[in-house]
C-alpha cells in the first residue's frame, strides 16, 4: 500500500470498475516495483494473462477493442483541435493572442436538464460514469448549465493542481493566488447555477 504522510492509504476507483481498486492498486504497485516505472504498454502486457488481476479491466476481443481504439482516436482529434483568437488583456488592455480548444468535453444534460449526478443512488451504490459529450466552446459558454459545469470543472482542476504542489514552498505565492481565484469561482459558479 502506498503511504502518504506516514499513513497507509487505500485505493478507490473514481468510477466503478470490474476489479476492486485495492486489488488493481496492489498489482500496479507490484508492476512498478518490478519495472521501476509504469507505462500503458507494461500494464497491458502484464494484463494479457487471464490469471492477472488486471485482465478483466481490458477488452480482449480484437474487433471491439479496435472500435474502442478508434473512439479514443476520435476523442484525441476533438481534444486536439484548437482555435487562435485575439483578446484584450483584462489588466493591460493590450491585445493578446490566445489559444483554446474548439470542442470541450462536458457531462451531458439529463432529460430533466441537470447532470446525471447519482442523487437517486442508494447508499453504497457506485456512481456510474457520466455520459460525456463534446460541444463547441461557443455552445458551452452560451449555455448556463454547461458554463456552470465548466466553471466547476475549472475549480476542481485548480484544487487538484493546488493539492498536488502544495508541499513545494516554491509555489506558495501561486497557491495563495489560486485560493483567491477559487473563492471568486465559487461565487461565480453559484451565481451561474
Amino acid at each position: 500500500m502506498i503511504k502518504l504522510s506516514g499513513r497507509t492509504s487505500s485505493y478507490a476507483w473514481r468510477f466503478g470498475m470490474a476489479v476492486k481498486a485495492d486489488v488493481a492498486g496492489m498489482e500496479l504497485e507490484k508492476l512498478q516495483e518490478e519495472h521501476g516505472k509504469l507505462t500503458p504498454a507494461i500494464v497491458v502486457n502484464a494484463a494479457r494473462t487471464e490469471d492477472n488481476p488486471l485482465h478483466p479491466l481490458f477488452d480482449w476481443k480484437d474487433k471491439t477493442a479496435a472500435e474502442a481504439y478508434r473512439h479514443q482516436q476520435a476523442a484525441y482529434i476533438l481534444r486536439n483541435l484548437q482555435i487562435n483568437y485575439i483578446r484584450k488583456d483584462s489588466e493591460t488592455d493590450e491585445p493578446q493572442m490566445r489559444r483554446m480548444r474548439v470542442y470541450l468535453n462536458v457531462k451531458e444534460k439529463s432529460v430533466d436538464g441537470g447532470d446525471e449526478d447519482g442523487d437517486d443512488l442508494e447508499n453504497g451504490d457506485e456512481l456510474p460514469a457520466p455520459k460525456r459529450v463534446y460541444l463547441s466552446s461557443v455552445s458551452v459558454f452560451q449555455d448556463p448549465h454547461y458554463r456552470s459545469s465548466m466553471l466547476g470543472q475549472a475549480k476542481r482542476e485548480l484544487e487538484t493542481w493546488r493539492n498536488r504542489y502544495a508541499a513545494f514552498q516554491e509555489f506558495d505565492s501561486v497557491i495563495r493566488e489560486i485560493d483567491v481565484v477559487m473563492k471568486a469561482l465559487v461565487t461565480e459558479v453559484k451565481a451561474a447555477a
